[in-house]
């Protein structure tokens, strides 16, 4: 961060939501969006492109597998993950997902990488807060689960990303949530 015009500054003291008020979940107010941003949210393909591009960047072929495969049913062009990997054509990816992408592969190789001049770059392009919240909690938990998959030496069945990535595009997390509360329901205990 040396160098940068925000170096020093902790995360904390960007300008980033810890909740952002757009958000149908947010219950106790927050920071309001910018107004005059055209987009508010990531759209759920953009949010399984991240996802498969940070899973991608960690090595994570299950969770690559699976997100790309998710990210196209929900209608990012066939590629564009591989795209980006590869350093190929990017003609793919939108212009306004490219700052959001940055941003996600900086925080990805380093926790503390994301400088406020990252940030802007999300902001100049016309998105708003959410849209750096977005990313930031995809990033979290995907680089918590792609160490969780390799760790545990899941690898994907070329077969099952399909199947998995319509359950995804059509159901979204639920089920999956669901199912991961089924051993602590079934024996009592939450430790």
């Amino acid at each position: 961060m040396a160098g940068t015009p925000d170096a020093g500054l902790a995360a904390s003291e960007w300008r980033l939501p810890t909740q952002p008020s757009d958000s149908p979940h947010d219950r106790r107010g927050g920071i309001p969006h910018r107004p005059g941003r055209d987009r508010l949210y990531t759209r759920e393909g953009e949010r399984e492109l991240v996802a498969a591009y940070v899973s991608g960047l960690n090595g994570c072929r299950y969770c690559h597998g699976v997100h790309t495969a998710t990210a196209e049913w929900l209608g990012i062009e066939s590629g564009a993950a591989a795209s980006l990997l590869d350093g190929g054509d990017t003609g793919a990816i939108p212009d306004k997902m490219r700052p959001v992408l940055n941003f996600a592969k900086k925080l990805t190789r380093r926790a503390d990488g994301v400088t406020q001049s990252d940030v802007d770059a999300v902001f100049a392009i016309g998105w708003n807060e959410t849209a750096v919240y977005h990313p930031v909690a995809v990033v979290a938990l995907f680089n918590y689960m792609n160490r969780l998959v390799e760790g545990l030496g899941i690898e994907l069945n070329p077969a099952y990303a399909q199947t998995a990535a319509k359950r995804l595009a059509d159901r979204g997390y639920r089920p999956l949530i669901e199912m991961m509360r089924r051993p602590f329901e079934t024996t009592g205990k939450s430790e």
